[in-house]
């Protein structure tokens, strides 16, 4: 529903003898201030207006005449002899004579004859068959067959498919569909030669024969052999055969790679697990990482300078789970860090330190 205009609401109101004290309209809901004809100022929405509320100190509501009186004033002649409240729906006849039934409710919001409204958006039959022409199409419909926007109207496009579309759908570009269908196929058909050409570069082996849209699975075949599936919309971001990452990222090849020492076996002493209680009872069972985030309880004993078989006190700190797992990243700094910690607390030499 379009949005009503100051001077329409004003004339409304000032119909029924009432007078806008209000400068300005903003909605239907922002409280309009009006004097009534007995000199009493109230404010009231717009939208309650159109549903018939009035003073409130009068207590004066909308009746059957004043309905009539509002319809008259734009050409419509009320039938119904009843009313009973805005929502009920009342018989009337327009200014052409078409009959239509509409609530007060939605008359105060602009709701007239729909079968005018109708008649409003169709164009002539001649306009319609000289637009059609245009297109290089040609109408079948015949004039005596076409009443309003509404009527269906058989064509035939200028490649010989024969459709059925409606006034409005062809002034919406709504044009042949068999031609609309076969234009995505050949766009789809184009793009499947572009994700094709786009693998081969990387020496990827298409096996999916089509394509629907970039969210779609494609099957393929890396350069090693490996098969998996990925959307196009992945392979644009840069997502390859999950395989080869890892086989890329694992052992010598990963950045974090430190001559596969996790793999070797601790010093005899480890296994010794007073030893190991030893340890944490030397750091009063706690963490000792000052940057320690208390994540977690769980203490484990932790390698300074990682390696496994240097089990000598002073390689080694008590840590929680939280902070040995993070010291694995950044060995360099966490060396030195802890043994900071370690010369600081225990007076441990570490030659340079």
């Amino acid at each position: 529903m379009k949005k009503l205009s100051y001077t329409y609401v004003k004339e409304r109101i000032e119909s029924e003898g009432y007078e806008l004290l209000s400068e300005d309209y903003v909605n239907a809901y922002t409280i309009l201030t009006i004097k009534c004809p007995n000199g009493h100022i109230f404010g009231i929405p717009w939208q309650k207006w159109n549903v018939g509320r009035r003073c409130k100190y009068c207590g004066k509501s909308i009746y059957i005449e004043d309905v009539k009186t509002a319809l008259n004033r734009d050409g419509y002649v009320l039938l119904s002899n009843v009313y009973n409240n805005s929502k009920l729906k009342l018989d009337m006849r327009c200014p052409k004579g078409h009959l239509c039934s509409i609530s007060w409710a939605h008359w105060g919001g602009g709701t007239r004859c729909r079968q005018c409204y109708v008649e409003s958006l169709c164009k002539p039959y001649e306009q319609v068959s000289s637009f059609i022409d245009s297109l290089g199409y040609t109408l079948l419909t015949t004039e005596d067959d076409y009443r309003d926007s509404r009527s269906k109207l058989r064509c035939i496009c200028d490649r010989g498919h024969e459709f059925t579309t409606t006034h409005n759908m062809i002034y919406t570009t709504k044009l042949c569909p068999v031609c609309n269908i076969e234009k995505r196929n050949s766009k789809m058909r184009n793009k499947l030669v572009d994700v094709f050409n786009a693998f081969a570069a990387e020496n990827y082996k298409l096996l999916t024969t089509e394509y629907n849209n970039a969210f779609q699975k494609l099957k393929y075949e890396c350069p090693s052999g490996h098969i998996h599936s990925i959307k196009w919309n992945d392979w644009q971001q840069g997502y390859r055969c999950p395989t080869c990452a890892v086989i890329n990222n694992t052992g010598p090849n990963h950045w974090n790679w430190k001559g596969g020492i996790s793999c070797e076996p601790y010093c005899d002493v480890w296994l010794d697990k007073e030893f190991k209680e030893s340890i944490k009872a030397r750091d009063n069972y706690m963490c000792q990482n000052p940057y320690c985030w208390n994540t977690n309880n769980k203490l484990t004993i932790h390698h300074i300078d990682y390696n496994k078989k240097n089990c000598n006190p002073n390689n080694l700190i008590t840590l929680c789970r939280s902070c040995n797992v993070r010291a694995n990243y950044n060995r360099d700094l966490h060396m030195e860090r802890y043994r900071i910690i370690m010369t600081d607390k225990y007076k441990y030499n570490y030659g340079g330190i």
